[in-house]
């Protein structure tokens, strides 16, 4: 077993915070390859993922799919989980005492997969991994570092879905703002010296 698969084991049946006594079914831990040389980072849990244990098995996470083979990658690049592991109730925005109780399961995350990129998803995870409060406007595409960890925020996969039939041409922004950092990670890859010497992409 891993260290990380061991330190999982840990928080399993966490009580840190009162995410764990608001209807959530599980603690969704990740997805995909322990030595992924790109993490991602979202906000947090919704029902499907609630549901099948699986950070981004939703619609957003749909999305996410297609938007990672438009750019060049395949969902199984990356080793993807979450600001918070557990549903919020009525998904809403994770508050501060909420995001302080997983930090310390995010950073175990961070330390043990050792990403040369971290591809953060909407504030939520910026404000979590960067420390950084701005709005996506402003901080989105911009390098940023996590403990020496080049790191970059875009836009969260669900604000294309939440604004595709309120404002169309606002949805179709976030998605080709979406696709063109991707592809800034892919070249910021061929820069950076893979922890694992798999420079494959």
């Amino acid at each position: 077993m891993s260290e990380l698969s061991d330190f999982k084991l840990q928080w399993i049946n966490c009580t840190r915070c009162a995410l764990a006594n608001e209807g959530r079914s599980k603690v969704i831990f990740s997805d995909g390859p322990e030595d992924a040389r790109v993490m991602i980072v979202g906000e947090s849990p919704g029902a499907v993922e609630d549901q099948q244990g699986i950070p981004f098995s939703g619609p957003a996470g749909k999305l996410l799919n297609e938007l990672l083979i438009e750019a060049g990658f395949k969902r199984s690049d990356f080793y993807i989980t979450n600001s918070v592991h557990c549903k919020p109730l009525n998904n809403h925005k994770p508050s501060v005492v909420e995001l302080r109780a997983c930090k310390t399961m995010l950073d175990k995350e961070i330390e043990c997969v050792r990403p040369n990129v971290i591809l953060l998803l909407g504030a939520v995870a910026s404000l979590q991994v960067c420390g950084i409060s701005s709005s996506m406007s402003s901080t989105r595409g911009l390098w940023m570092e996590y403990k020496g960890v080049p790191a970059i925020s875009t836009y969260h996969p669900a604000a294309v879905l939440h604004t595709r039939d309120l404002d169309p041409a606002k949805s179709k922004m976030y998605r080709d703002h979406i696709v063109q950092d991707l592809k800034t990670v892919k070249e910021k890859l061929i820069s950076v010296t893979p922890q694992n010497g798999d420079t494959s992409f």
